[in-house]
């Protein structure tokens, strides 16, 4: 699957957090786990799909080349956005769709 940041905001639920550079993704990945994402994230070009909101988040998503984050249900800080505004990382926020719902809505595929 490909798709550009640009047409995630096609979705109204789907609200930027900050402006950086549209991106593309050919991943989505959904995850809580850190360790877990740093381990199995492979591909560059990855969306990430997370209630997590801590700075480390967008350390993890730096060093395995997650270019997006959703943050789903639960809005990250204003040093969180900050942060990956500096790191050219795309954020969004979905208020109302849990990352299964909100996976299942962008037809992501388990693999």
């Amino acid at each position: 699957m490909k798709i550009s940041t640009k047409e995630l905001l096609t979705y109204s639920f789907i609200k930027p957090l900050n402006d950086v550079s549209p991106k593309q993704i050919i991943q989505f990945y959904t995850c809580d786990v850190l360790t877990w994402i740093l381990s199995h994230v492979k591909e560059n070009n990855v969306c990430l799909l997370t209630m997590l909101t801590q700075m480390n988040v967008i350390a993890v998503a730096k060093k395995t080349n997650i270019n997006c984050i959703i943050f789903c249900e639960v809005m990250p800080s204003s040093d969180v956005i900050k942060k990956a505004t500096e790191e050219n990382i795309a954020l969004y926020f979905s208020e109302k769709c849990s990352s299964y719902t909100l996976q299942n809505i962008l037809g992501v595929k388990d693999e």
